[in-house]
């Protein structure tokens, strides 16, 4: 419920609806995505293209509740190049359809690490399956959401009972991890891929509690080639261990490989968004915003009222002057008498929030699902946070 002071005034404003409380990752970026005219403009010209029915269909299996009016020429795939979005979405949908699998996503094109190629590995060193050091390497195949079933390349193994299980050895799965990009999302991918495999070896060798992690800059030991990724300099070759303790390991990844984004980050050669959506605080130490209120909804709030030709602008700021003010009119916190959280956000329109809103539209949506980023976790941190006051 919201409580509104006797001015009129509502001090949750940018408080998230209860449906927006269950937006995770996906459903928060397409919060944003939906209103980029290019995005919005690429899928109307697409919807007078006739969508070939195998591709169509391979998407809407994918789809707990398929509705083939909502997807736009399933076989065009440049979605997933310009966009990272599995599919042409209708944007106007309120939120993303559900999925079948829960590990699905509709940015999967944007989690997913680079797996190793195998068969290409046998076509350049003419090697044959009998000379595989440890018999198959596996692969997992990929939609467009997600990852499926085992990919075998060599020999297969011979059955075996339970009881003869062989010793524990190492069964590495390598992939490219991008660190030029908050690595969160690829990790998520990353766990999931190393589980697929480990339900594979799991009932044919002994796990072991020591983790192995491999993080070598690409191009290490020719396990994926640079020339597979742009700005080779940006990735790392990530090995895991699928029969070792996979959380751990991944948390070690996540340790390592967040310091080399950091460090990427502070050297200025990656793109930056700052914090993770803090609001603004109010100096001097007087009555702060309202806990419900989330920054990250402000900015969606200001992104909606955006003229689509704006969002084309390079100095949104210089080149549309007063949107930020019309934008905090249409907000309803230009007022005689503002609380002072409220003048301190006000003052901001034009300097940052304007600005921000923009990129995420624009670019940085994409940005929330790398760093998994949502509204439901925001809505977490303001019931913490109203239970420790």
């Amino acid at each position: 419920m919201n409580f509104h002071d006797t001015n009129g005034f509502d001090p949750n404003i940018f408080a998230l609806t209860d449906l927006e409380k269950e937006f995770g990752p996906d459903d928060t970026a397409w919060q944003f995505l939906k209103w980029n005219p290019d995005y919005r403009q690429a899928f109307h010209q697409l919807l007078d293209k006739k969508s070939d029915m195998d591709a169509l269909e391979a998407i809407l299996a994918h789809i707990k509740s398929p509705n083939p009016e909502v997807i736009a020429c399933a076989q065009n795939e440049t979605c997933r190049r310009r966009f990272g979005i599995a599919a042409w979405l209708d944007p106007d949908e309120e939120r993303l359809p559900e999925l079948n699998n829960p590990d699905d996503s509709w940015f999967f094109p944007l989690m997913r690490p680079l797996q190793e190629d195998t068969m290409l590995k046998f076509r350049q060193r003419d090697a044959s399956y009998e000379k595989r050091p440890g018999g198959q390497w596996l692969t997992v195949r990929e939609t467009p959401f997600g990852y499926r079933e085992i990919l075998r390349t060599g020999p297969r193994r011979p059955a075996r009972l339970p009881a003869k299980k062989e010793n524990h050895c190492q069964k590495l799965v390598f992939t490219a991890i991008d660190c030029s990009v908050p690595i969160d999302a690829q990790l998520v991918a990353l766990e999931k891929l190393v589980r697929t495999q480990r339900e594979y070896w799991n009932e044919q060798i002994c796990t072991t509690d020591s983790a192995s992690v491999i993080i070598e800059p690409i191009g290490w030991n020719d396990v994926i080639r640079p020339s597979r990724v742009e700005e080779p300099d940006f990735w790392q070759t990530v090995g895991i261990d699928a029969l070792g303790p996979i959380r751990k390991q991944i948390e070690e990844c996540r340790s390592r490989l967040a310091r080399i984004h950091r460090k990427l980050d502070d050297d200025d050669l990656v793109l930056h968004f700052g914090e993770r959506f803090p609001m603004p605080k109010v100096p001097g130490g007087e009555v702060a915003t309202p806990s419900r209120n989330r920054y990250l909804k402000a900015l969606l709030l200001i992104a909606e009222r955006i003229p689509p030709d704006a969002f084309r602008t390079d100095n949104i700021d210089a080149e549309r002057p007063g949107l930020a003010h019309q934008i905090a009119r249409e907000l309803g916190i230009v007022r005689a008498e503002q609380p002072r959280w409220v003048k301190v956000f006000d003052e901001g329109m034009s300097t940052w929030h304007l600005r921000r809103a923009k990129s995420l539209v624009t670019h940085f949506y994409a940005w929330l699902v790398h760093a998994q980023v949502s509204f439901a976790d925001e809505a977490k941190k303001a019931k913490e946070k109203a239970a420790a006051t």
